[in-house]
């Protein structure tokens, strides 16, 4: 992929992803719906489209959260399972469960008067993506 190719892409993601972040309001009204399915195991994630994966990571994570404000410092899956974390951590941990279930990842991050961070999964053929912020998750396809 030429270079250009992917600042062309990293931009397009970006715009999507702020037209995701003005919907998340009816996301997370949508999303209260949605049973959790307790998972044991995010590894039952592969082998899945980007949109079916993130939704298994998703249900895997809720099974597992528990909100915490923490300081942002790498942390490992244990670590958040016994104590907790915020968006940084959360986001993390989709960026680490994603590429190693073979997708490519990335987290992005607002500053202002606080602070937030969100993960987009997508393929690397680039033919969807999904936004994931903490229980909450978008998902695009490309046409």
């Amino acid at each position: 992929m030429k270079m250009y190719e992917l600042i062309l892409y990293s931009i397009l993601i970006s715009c999507l992803i702020m037209v995701g972040y003005v919907l998340n309001p009816l996301i997370n009204e949508m999303s209260k719906t949605k049973e959790v399915i307790d998972i044991t195991d995010y590894n039952n994630c592969s082998n899945l489209s980007v949109t079916n994966t993130t939704e298994c990571l998703v249900n895997y994570v809720k099974s597992i959260y528990n909100y915490t404000v923490r300081d942002d410092t790498d942390r490992t899956l244990e670590d958040i399972k016994n104590n907790g974390g915020d968006c940084y951590d959360y986001s993390k941990l989709y960026e680490k469960m994603a590429n190693s279930l073979g997708l490519n990842s990335t987290t992005y991050a607002f500053y202002g008067a606080s602070g937030h961070r969100f993960a987009v999964i997508y393929d690397y053929e680039m033919t969807s993506y999904c936004q994931v912020d903490l229980l909450n998750y978008v998902c695009r396809e490309f046409e």
